[in-house]
This record gives C-alpha cells, sequence and structure tokens, in this order.
C-alpha cells in the first residue's frame, strides 16, 4: 500500500523489507528465479515508493483542479 501522506513514507521502510523476504523465499522454494536480482519485481516495485507517491498524489490534485474548473460558470456575457 502507497502511503498516502508524505510524512508516511518514512514508515514504508517495514514494509520494503517484508517485500524483500518475501521475494528470497519465494526464490528459495524455486517459485520464481532468482538469477542475479534480475527478476526482484516486487522489490524494485517497492523501493520506487517516492514515484508511486508522487504519481498518487499528482493525480489528486488534477481531479481537484478539474472539478475545480468544472464548478465554474465561463459564460461570456455579452
Amino acid at each position: 500500500v502507497v502511503p498516502s501522506e508524505a510524512s508516511k513514507v518514512a514508515e514504508y521502510q517495514g514494509i520494503l523489507k517484508a517485500t524483500e523476504e518475501f521475494e528470497g523465499s519465494l526464490g528459495d522454494i524455486l517459485f520464481i528465479p532468482m538469477t542475479d536480482g534480475q527478476n526482484e519485481k516486487l522489490t524494485r516495485f517497492a523501493q520506487n515508493v517516492e514515484v508511486h507517491f508522487a504519481s498518487r498524489k499528482k493525480n489528486e490534485i488534477v481531479a481537484k483542479a478539474r472539478k475545480l474548473l468544472l464548478s465554474c460558470d465561463f459564460s461570456l456575457s455579452q
């Protein structure tokens, strides 16, 4: 789960550690191939939390801006 507030991004480190351990255990039981770290897709995704957080915030801001623009009356008086 990507944090919804910037102050909670630091708390995400526990999730990152758990993801690395989980992916390692999947490799240990040969559920996923582990060749030179090339297949650590879950871990790479989790490490990009800042990117995912920024993307979520951008989408929230754009949605608020759209809602604000749609609520305005832009009719021209003649």
